[in-house]
């Protein structure tokens, strides 16, 4: 069963209108038209400085646009109030709004009228903890304006750039151009899995191979079967001695050096079941065997088409996103002092020991409420 914050933070964290109750105290009747315009999206920088839980899903849009109704407003006028909390009607419809805009997979958990209890029931608890909140000032806490700040710069960019790219601005044209120009990301190369023998000494890795060598096998298969067997009784890498040798594909240009050195030699050996001579690796002396080929493929404008459509649109965007700042610079105006800067302690290389170890915050381990006025 999920934990509490996961439910209360799903149902509320995400939502405009859950964020608005977030600064209905008293004090934002002095506030001004832009403030107000601004303080729906600070409750969810709240949730964000405060990493509740775990991360939500994707709000929808229809969840976005919902808004919290007073008793007796026109707006509702005729659905029943499936709770009040401190005087603020929660509806029906509302309800029924913040169900539908789940993620597919969590509306499906909410199925029955015994899940829809446990769900308002979490949706009043986190009521309650927001207007406390509310009470205790945490509305104008410096780290949560912050986040406030980091939230509308991100919404702002993201409806900028639904603004000026768009997925239908890139045609088939523009598509197989890109494919055209860069066949070698589409073509897999071929492929080779090894296994290997690791000894302490070349005798001892010459002496395995002329034993192994004059073994007689009645196909490639057997010769593949019985290397691995060796592999997990003698060789002293027990990490691939566990899985009978195999030390994964290889493709012909490895950076790391020692599967570098491996790949050479795998790909030196002609065919599945040809073994290698022993040659010298750090820490040792290794037999490697191919035991798989596979060849090399070229994935057709079709099968990339979609990928590279993905990889042009959000090129778009990172180039829209660098016109507007730069648009947005040259009309700003900006003082930058950076001789304070030299005023500045450098920052400790490390954390200190006793942040090493941070404790789960309390509101991480709370019960999952019981539902309020159930039938």
């Amino acid at each position: 069963m999920p934990c509490w914050a996961c439910k209360w933070k799903l149902c509320y964290a995400r939502t405009a209108r859950g964020t608005a109750r977030w600064f209905r105290l008293e004090s934002i009747r002095n506030l001004s038209p832009e403030s107000r315009v601004i303080r729906p999206i600070l409750g969810f920088a709240i949730l964000c400085t405060l990493g509740v839980a775990c991360a939500p899903e994707k709000p929808s849009e229809v969840e976005a646009n919902v808004t919290r109704t007073k008793p007796g407003s026109s707006d509702e006028q005729g659905q029943a109030a499936v709770a009040i909390v401190n005087g603020e009607v929660i509806t029906l419809g509302e309800f029924e709004r913040r169900i539908n805009g789940l993620a597919p997979f969590a509306r499906a958990r909410y199925a029955t009228t015994e899940r829809k209890q446990e769900y308002l029931a979490n949706v009043v608890q986190f009521e309650v903890l927001a207007d406390e909140a509310e009470k205790r000032g945490y509305g104008q806490d410096p780290a949560v304006l912050h986040a406030m700040k980091e939230v509308m710069v991100r919404q702002m960019l993201n409806d900028q750039l639904r603004e000026r790219v768009s997925m239908r601005e890139i045609d088939e044209a523009a598509v197989e151009q890109r494919y055209r120009a860069n066949a070698s990301e589409f073509a897999q190369p071929e492929q080779r899995r090894a296994a290997v023998i690791v000894l302490d000494s070349e005798s001892e890795a010459a002496s395995l191979r002329e034993r192994f060598e004059s073994r007689e096998h009645d196909s490639r298969e057997a010769r593949v079967q019985d290397f691995r067997l060796l592999a997990h009784r003698h060789s002293t890498d027990r990490l691939t001695a566990e899985n009978g040798g195999d030390a994964g594909l290889l493709r012909p240009n490895e950076s790391e050096p020692a599967r570098a050195q491996l790949s050479r030699v795998a790909f030196a050996l002609a065919e599945v079941g040809e073994l290698s001579e022993p040659y010298a690796i750090e820490g040792g002396w290794q037999l490697t065997m191919i035991i798989e080929k596979r060849p090399g493929q070229v994935r057709s404008l079709d099968e990339a088409s979609r990928e590279i459509r993905a990889q042009l649109f959000e090129e778009k965007r990172q180039a829209a996103r660098g016109e507007f700042i730069e648009e947005l610079m040259r009309s700003a105006k900006v003082e930058t002092f950076h001789s304070a800067l030299e005023k500045l302690e450098s920052p400790p290389q490390a954390l200190p020991q006793r942040f090493e170890k941070i404790p789960n915050l309390p509101v991480r381990n709370m019960p999952t409420a019981a539902p309020q006025g159930a039938d």
